[in-house]
């Protein structure tokens, strides 16, 4: 049987995950991208404060789909499902006990894996940007 390998010429691709052995590359630990997040800097301090500075931001998407995440003294953990490229995350948080849904969106960039996370507030919308960690 022959393998053919398929190079996109797009600089970025959205991935389709259909099964837990492809989702194996995208398990890990995120961190928050600070380059993509140099212009949105501001509106995260405004958002999540001075922790945001003191704790910094990781998230972990694991092989068993349990995810956790916090950024600056926000947080939850919790699992999460694959769809396509969509990655849905049901979260209880840290703080107040409550049970969110987060809705991100797996993108690869050359070699790099991103979680893209449009978050908002009703007020503010920014685009949180995570990058896995090699």
């Amino acid at each position: 049987m022959r393998r053919f390998l398929i190079l996109f010429l797009l600089p970025i691709t959205l991935c389709s995950l259909c099964s837990c052995e492809k989702q194996k590359p995208y398990t890990g630990i995120y961190r928050l991208d600070t380059e993509r997040a140099e212009q949105d800097i501001a509106i995260l301090y405004h958002l999540f404060g001075s922790s945001l500075r003191d704790y910094g931001a990781a998230l972990t998407l694991g092989e068993d789909g349990r995810f956790s995440y916090y950024l600056g003294l926000t947080g939850g953990e919790g699992s999460c499902t694959v769809d396509g490229n969509t990655l849905t995350a049901s979260v209880k948080s840290y703080a107040e006990g409550n049970r969110e849904t987060l809705t991100l969106y797996i993108i690869t960039e050359s070699d790099a894996f991103y979680l893209l996370y449009p978050y908002h507030d009703g007020v503010n919308a920014v685009n949180i940007w995570w990058k896995k960690q090699s």
